[in-house]
């Protein structure tokens, strides 16, 4: 906890990200800095101004969003954290988004339940691209006083996600594991099993990777339960891990195995239909590969014969 309050109670320089030639970017950016300081009634006026020039009808969307927003909070007096997410990372470009102050001011100010906190705060750091900030963060909320399991699992598994992508595949590792062994029946189970399997695969741990897809199909966890980061329910990870199961056989040169998995991935664990068009290629795609595997295998079982001395 100490690592995040010292990291997130900093103000920091606001970075000159927006055109100072712009005038229509600098009032959005004044506005911003006089939301920051709480005065939001100022802050709407800035963009009240701005309403009445030339603009494309999604910038006009933008701005509405955002003065409603500094209204509610003028007339109000608090700030929800749907509303405080909305107004610094929802609306507006990209470059918008590269600020210190609305983290250090969410921290200050311990707006919203704390673990909600958390998360708007390491997705305004992810927005400043910030993943040493965000592993920081995410780390802390499985220690939070009271924190749900679906929550603590969610953190971890973000932490494991933000890790692979900044090439840190032993904390990704380390990270899934945990979600995979402490978090057992949590929407982000499947996928950290899943992608556990995957990392196994790509580091040639064949055995392991194969104990990972194996504890996946037979996990059955219900196909209906959308996942908890993006990915397909268990339907698709059932179809992938078969798929996965196929090729870490291939590379073992156990073709029976292989060709069996790339079948059962057709007929036991097909791919959800609602892929649509794509669904169709992959069908096509895997149908060549039982054909490839089929001849393999075929070719494998003739020089095993052929090497048998004769009687």
């Amino acid at each position: 906890m100490a690592q995040v309050e010292q990291m997130a109670a900093k103000e920091g320089p606001i970075p000159i990200t927006i055109d100072n030639s712009d005038p229509f970017s600098m009032a959005v950016r004044q506005s911003e800095d006089l939301a920051e300081d709480g005065k939001y009634e100022e802050a709407a006026q800035v963009l009240s101004v701005l309403m009445n020039g030339p603009m494309a009808s999604d910038w006009k969307q933008m701005l509405q969003t955002r003065m409603d927003i500094l209204k509610k909070w003028h007339a109000s007096g608090r700030i929800e954290l749907g509303d405080y997410r909305a107004f610094f990372l929802e609306t507006g470009p990209d470059r918008f988004h590269n600020r210190s102050r609305p983290i250090a001011t969410l921290w200050k100010k311990q707006i919203g339940p704390e673990v909600e906190r958390y998360f708007l705060i390491a997705a305004l750091l992810a927005a400043k691209r910030d993943s040493g900030g965000q592993v920081i963060v995410l780390s802390a909320i499985p220690d939070v006083h009271g924190v749900a399991k679906e929550a603590a699992a969610d953190a971890l598994f973000a932490v494991g996600d933000v890790l692979k992508s900044s090439g840190d595949l032993s904390g990704a590792e380390t990270n899934w594991s945990k979600v995979k062994s402490q978090y057992v029946g949590s929407r982000a189970w499947p996928e950290a099993v899943f992608n556990l399997g995957i990392l196994c695969k790509e580091k040639k741990r064949y055995t392991e990777a194969i104990a990972l897809f194996n504890t996946l199909l037979e996990s059955k966890p219900n196909d209906d339960e959308p996942a908890a980061h993006g990915m397909l329910a268990y339907r698709g990870y059932a179809h992938g891990s078969a798929l996965e199961l196929s090729q870490c056989y291939e590379a073992l040169n156990n073709y029976t195995n292989a060709l069996k998995w790339a079948r059962e991935a057709q007929t036991k664990y097909p791919d959800d239909p609602t892929c649509g068009t794509g669904l169709q290629e992959e069908r096509q795609r895997n149908e060549q590969r039982i054909r490839e595997l089929e001849k393999k295998l075929a070719e494998q079982s003739a020089a095993a014969n052929g090497a048998l001395p004769r009687r």
